[in-house]
This record gives C-alpha cells, sequence and structure tokens, in this order.
C-alpha cells in the first residue's frame, strides 16, 4: 500500500481542509467502481450432495430467494436407484419382520433351533440397517421416505433454497452436471 503524505504548505496550496468525524447525508446518488462482498457467516453455498442434471432453473445472478423456494429441479439415475433400492429393502423387511417372529415364537416352543434363529434376526437386523440409510439417503437429496411408492418413483428433485436471500452468484459446471448457487444472506 502506498502511503501519501504533505507538508503544511501543501496541505493549504492544495486547499484540503480537515474536520472531525460526523454524520452527515450525502447526496441522492453515489457513483462507485469496485466490489461488493460479504463475510463468509453471511453466504451460503447450495448444492445437491449427489450431483446431476440441471434440467430446469428460472434463476439468474441478483433474484431474491425466500426459503423453501425451488432454485432448480436436479435430475439423476441415482435418484430412481435409491428409491428402487428403498423399496425392495422395505418388501423384504416385512417379510423378514414376520420370518422373524415366527422363527422366535417357534424357537420359544423348542421347535427351531437357536442357530437358525439367529441367522433370521441377523437377516432382520441387516434390512432394518439397509431401510435406515436408503431413508437418510432419501432425506439428504430432499426426498421424503414416507411418500415413496412403486407407482411414483421419479428421477428428478427440486432442489430448495435454506434461507431467505439473494444469488449473486449462479454456477453450472461439467455440462451441467454440477450446480453451486452462492447466496448472500439480506
Amino acid at each position: 500500500m502506498d502511503i501519501v503524505e504533505l507538508r503544511d504548505d501543501q496541505i493549504k496550496l492544495a486547499g484540503i481542509e480537515t474536520g472531525s468525524v460526523e454524520i452527515r447525508s450525502l447526496g441522492n446518488t453515489m457513483k462507485v467502481n469496485g466490489i461488493v462482498t460479504v463475510a463468509p457467516q453471511s453466504t451460503a453455498s447450495v448444492c445437491m450432495p449427489l450431483g446431476g442434471f440441471i434440467k430446469n432453473t428460472t434463476l439468474l445472478p441478483g433474484n431474491a430467494v425466500n426459503k423453501g423456494q425451488t432454485l432448480a429441479v436436479i435430475e439423476n439415475q441415482d435418484f430412481v436407484d435409491i428409491q428402487q433400492s428403498y423399496l425392495e429393502a422395505k418388501n423384504k423387511l416385512v417379510f423378514a419382520k414376520g420370518e422373524f417372529d415366527r422363527h422366535t415364537d417357534l424357537y420359544k416352543n423348542d421347535v427351531y433351533s437357536e442357530m437358525n434363529v439367529q441367522q433370521v434376526t441377523v437377516e432382520y437386523k441387516n434390512l432394518v440397517a439397509m431401510v435406515k440409510s436408503l431413508e437418510q439417503k432419501l432425506l439428504l437429496i430432499g426426498m421424503n421416505p414416507d411418500q415413496i411408492r412403486e407407482d411414483n418413483i421419479t428421477s428428478t428433485v427440486n432442489l430448495v433454497s435454506p434461507s431467505k436471500d439473494i444469488l449473486n452468484r449462479l454456477i453450472s459446471i461439467l455440462a451441467n452436471t454440477f450446480l453451486q448457487l452462492t447466496c448472500c444472506s439480506r
């Protein structure tokens, strides 16, 4: 950074007057050049954890966005695969639960061996873990597991705004396979 120092006679010749700091109204407008930035804690980057193609977005930099507003519609074949895996695991879990209960009752009545009950228990608990894991994946990409059914599997997900912001940057990279939206808090 360059520092300029003036002598008293130079200040007087240039007509520079100094005073104390005070609050004043400036004119209606002031034209300036530069870049306005915000503190890092006042920005948010929103992206889809599994990526995908941007099927649709109507936003432009500078648009105001509201919390819960759809920023973009993302399409990805993995969304279909996760829903399919979830429904298959959920259906298998219903059967495994019945088998677990049946084998447990048979074991209690000394009709079934402990080893068979342990095997059915492991299968049942593995399916419970798989269903819970897939539910979390669905929630991560913005899908409600309770609304997933065999007749409504979709390849698209709405990417929604987590807060009320001003969109200041919209980046789409690699043939629309990555979306980064940077927003500044108002």
